[in-house]
């Protein structure tokens, strides 16, 4: 498969399914559940939720500030690579209808980070991204030489913070339990389809 990576339409296609994959997890999840789980997503939950904005018009604003300082604070290239999943990103979040399929609002954090999960971990493996809050993660690794995933976390957890006053201490601790829940999902993602086994035969003889 990895072949077929290298051919644009591939890319392209694999990108979108990507994203439409985290758009799902987003609209039809965490929005609805009004649990903000950290980056542009996030605060576009906490919009919704205080100022019924719509998700995909603030992630738009969200992304398209995000683009402006990257393209300021980093280079060219790093805003080309995450300028088509920043448009994208929104316009699926907008034709995607926002509902709810599942109730229990633990069950639906559970099954919404899995699959934002596997949607990231498939733009990842692309080199892809859908910009938004990974920026300022690069920024402070260029400037301050703070490493990209301390960066990350700090962003997402005061994103999490936020669901304190918006939406309660209960979307606080979910939003916080779906970032670990992402990571995990993300490293077996990742490396799951790739795992080899290692046998190690220790011997006295020579």
């Amino acid at each position: 498969m990895k072949r077929y990576l290298h051919l644009p339409v591939a890319r392209i296609s694999l990108m979108l399914l990507a994203l439409a994959i985290i758009a799902v997890s987003i609209n039809m999840f965490f929005a609805p559940h009004g649990v903000a789980a950290g980056g542009a997503t996030g605060i576009a939950i906490l919009m919704q939720e205080a100022f019924n904005l719509p998700v995909g018009f603030t992630t738009l604003v969200v992304n398209a500030l995000m683009l402006v300082l990257a393209f300021w604070l980093l280079n060219k290239g790093t805003t080309r690579r995450i300028l088509f999943g920043s448009l994208m990103l929104p316009v699926f979040l907008s034709i995607i209808p926002q509902i709810m399929i599942v109730e229990d609002r633990l069950l639906a954090i559970i099954v919404g980070s899995t699959i934002f999960a596997f949607g990231v971990a498939l733009n990842y493996r692309i080199d892809a991204s859908s910009g938004g809050t990974t920026v300022p993660p690069m920024v402070l690794q260029k400037y301050f030489h703070i490493k990209p995933a301390i960066g990350l976390f700090a962003i997402d957890f005061v994103v999490c913070l936020f669901n304190i006053p918006v939406a309660g201490v209960e979307a606080f601790i979910l939003a916080v339990f779906s970032i670990g829940i992402t990571g995990l999902a993300m490293n077996y993602v990742a490396t799951g389809f790739d795992r080899k086994k290692v046998i190690y035969i220790m011997s006295n003889r020579v």
